[in-house]
């Protein structure tokens, strides 16, 4: 993948999404970066000691960050999965329902999707951070769409509290002033993740 270039005259440049995607390449933790396989991405951690830890990553958060790659091109292998059992036939799946999930299979194995989870490895400390005064912090998933320029672009961010709450919500590119202040603050979630697992796991 190439590198987008960074303009030092740029007072804003960090607040761009290619530069956080730049700086999650070319920073200290890009081996965590890794290709999405299954989505919704799923915990390893185990559910008698921190519950089922569903993802709250759907489809509709990613789909319309793809650049409008088109579902016809997957349909084949998508009604062979069926056809295999994979996947279960239902009459009552609606065409925006179908829609959605070819669009996430096909990007899935076109290889055009990644990920940098930090979920299991900060999910059981959130609660015991948060307790600190002045500290908030969450557990991130972040998804990466591989753009035609070989630059990642981050489409969706997962932000999860700790077993005491449980919650768990999904940020998405800005559409207006307020969602592009929260899209900021969810990126800068993710890069105090990053920064605590370079010290503290990688490490270690």
């Amino acid at each position: 993948m190439s590198s987008c270039v960074y303009h030092t005259e740029d007072k804003f440049a960090w607040l761009r999404d290619d530069e956080f995607a730049r700086q999650a390449i070319a920073g200290v933790n890009p081996v965590n970066i890794e290709r999405l396989k299954v989505f919704p991405p799923v915990s390893k951690l185990e559910p008698e000691m921190y519950g089922h830890q569903e993802s709250a990553l759907q489809e509709e958060h990613i789909l319309g960050q793809l650049n409008g790659m088109t579902v016809q091109q997957v349909l084949l292998k998508i009604l062979d999965k069926i056809t295999n059992n994979v996947l279960s036939p239902n009459p009552m799946i609606g065409t925006l329902a179908l829609n959605l999930l070819l669009g996430i299979f096909q990007a899935i194995e076109a290889n055009k999707l990644f990920m940098i989870n930090y979920h299991d490895v900060y999910f059981p400390f959130v609660d015991g951070i948060n307790a600190l005064d002045g500290r908030k912090s969450y557990a991130t998933r972040t998804i990466f769409f591989l753009t035609p320029l070989g630059t990642l672009k981050p489409i969706a961010i997962e932000l999860s509290l700790g077993p005491s709450s449980g919650s768990k919500r999904v940020v998405t590119p800005p559409v207006d002033a307020t969602t592009y202040w929260k899209w900021q603050l969810a990126k800068a979630h993710v890069c105090a993740n990053d920064a605590g697992v370079h010290q503290l796991v990688n490490h270690w």
